[in-house]
């Protein structure tokens, strides 16, 4: 029994590769398509999310930079990504963010001068270049001419060799056409890759088309905006050499660090926290945010550096040798001083003059006189020499 269930699911699954292939190679013989002339490309630049959709099995895988994609392969890209693909007869697409495209056709067969492409732009945009102008105005080996087109499910774009943009909008099925370079033949899709109604888009234009309508007139696109539009859809030159970094510190051990300002005393000053060499501008030693202190320890983290720190005011820490942490140049020039006038004071009044006491002569006589009151005093006046 158990041998039965093996045999019949080996039989399911062998069933199934053989509808797959039966469905490829019909899909392949509807399109005209020569599986020995299928070409394949590789992904030159990859950014964020891009993810290739195997045309066999429909499996997705990552598709990083020098991933192979083949006719009948989707590429998908999602927000924010982008990637370049360059195939193998030199011609280049770049597919936009948010973007599936199949490489529904893609034959080059050199030794037949076989060239076929028709792109299936599901949604987002696909910017094609060819490698020459005019590559596709020829006829292959058996007769049938060459083609490059880029179909969406309102329009059909076809060029003979030349660098433009095509993109369809899921949620209005509007279609776009942008020529950067040459000329390009737009109209509605038509039996077995016809176009219908076609409007011929030069460089500097643009049309648009909806479902079932022909593609509006072509019109002129200003210049800025079409640098945009070609910077925008530019996956990126490959090989071209990195932007260089930015000048930034570096964390290397050992590297030069940038030295901190001194004041006139030598003294280092940073505002807030620690300094490399110094201290901080609210006191306390190199690496220390403290008040001040006489060994330059941190009032918050208990940090020290040796040598001796003479105490300063709090808030004001000093550095080695007595200078100051606060460099005039950093704090800047504070509102000036207002005026101070002294007030006048009020006079003094002058005391009165105190009238000279006369001076009693030392004489006995004379005290005499006046402890005794009145009295009589004889003088006897002896002139020398009479």
């Amino acid at each position: 029994m158990f041998l039965k269930v093996s045999t019949t699911t080996s039989a399911i699954a062998a069933l199934a590769k053989l509808s797959i292939f039966v469905v490829a190679f019909s899909a392949a013989s509807a399109l005209g398509i020569d599986a020995a002339s299928a070409a394949c490309g590789e992904v030159a630049i990859s950014k964020g999310d891009v993810k290739i959709e195997s045309g066999k099995d429909r499996k997705i895988s990552p598709a990083p930079s020098g991933s192979k994609i083949c006719q009948g392969d989707a590429i998908i890209a999602g927000a924010a990504s982008r990637a370049k693909i360059k195939m193998e007869d030199g011609n280049e697409l770049n597919i936009s963010p948010d973007s599936r495209i199949v490489l529904e056709q893609y034959e080059y067969k050199p030794s037949d001068n076989k060239k076929k492409v028709m792109l299936n732009v599901l949604y987002g945009k696909v910017r094609a270049a060819t490698k020459e102008e005019n590559m596709y105005g020829d006829k292959a080996a058996d007769g049938q001419a060459n083609a490059f087109q880029v179909k969406t499910k309102s329009a059909v774009a076809g060029v003979r060799g030349t660098d433009f943009l095509t993109s369809f909008d899921r949620k209005t099925s509007k279609s776009e056409v942008v020529t950067f370079k040459g000329n390009v033949e737009v109209g509605s899709p038509g039996p077995n890759g016809a176009i219908m109604n076609p409007v011929s888009v030069g460089a500097g234009q643009k049309t648009e088309a909806l479902p079932g309508a022909p593609p509006a007139p072509p019109k002129s696109v200003p210049a800025k905006d079409m640098d945009r539009m070609r910077n925008d859809s530019n996956a990126g030159d490959v090989g071209a050499k990195k932007d260089a970094p930015k000048n930034e510190p570096s964390q290397t051990t050992g590297d030069k660090k940038e030295e901190p300002k001194k004041d006139a005393n030598g003294g280092g000053s940073a505002a807030g926290g620690g300094a490399p060499v110094g201290g901080d501008a609210n006191g306390g030693s190199s690496g220390s945010g403290s008040a001040g202190g006489s060994d330059g320890k941190s009032a918050a983290n208990g940090g020290n550096q040796p040598g001796n720190r003479t105490p300063s005011a709090a808030g004001r820490g000093n550095s080695p040798g007595g200078g100051s942490m606060i460099n005039n140049n950093d704090l800047g020039k504070g509102p000036a001083a207002p005026a101070f006038n002294t007030p006048t004071m009020p006079g003094i009044p002058s005391l009165p003059v105190i009238p000279q006491v006369p001076v009693i002569p030392d004489c006995p006589l004379c005290r005499e006189a006046q402890i005794g009151g009145n009295g009589k005093v004889n003088i006897k006046i002896t002139i020398p020499g009479q």
